[in-house]
């Protein structure tokens, strides 16, 4: 979690405020209740970005692998 803190952190505030979503594939449950309560502290408004998928499956639902995924993680 602390890495996701500081990515976040290292982003320069223009780009905080341009991320329309933040997608999370296979998140625990813990993982969820941390973000949830951080989001909901830190910035609501980044809270509502993140959106969660189970699999890459979903995830290409909303977005084109071949745009996040490197070759080998897609099975190239």
């Amino acid at each position: 979690m602390a890495w996701m803190l500081s990515a976040y952190q290292t982003l320069g505030r223009k780009y905080r405020k341009g991320i329309k979503k933040l997608f999370i594939v296979h998140s625990g449950t813990w993982t969820r209740i941390v973000l949830e309560v951080a989001g909901r502290v830190v910035s609501p408004k980044f809270a509502r970005k993140i959106k969660y998928t189970g699999t890459l499956s979903e995830l290409a639902e909303h977005i084109p692998l071949t745009k996040v995924l490197p070759l080998d993680v897609r099975g190239g």
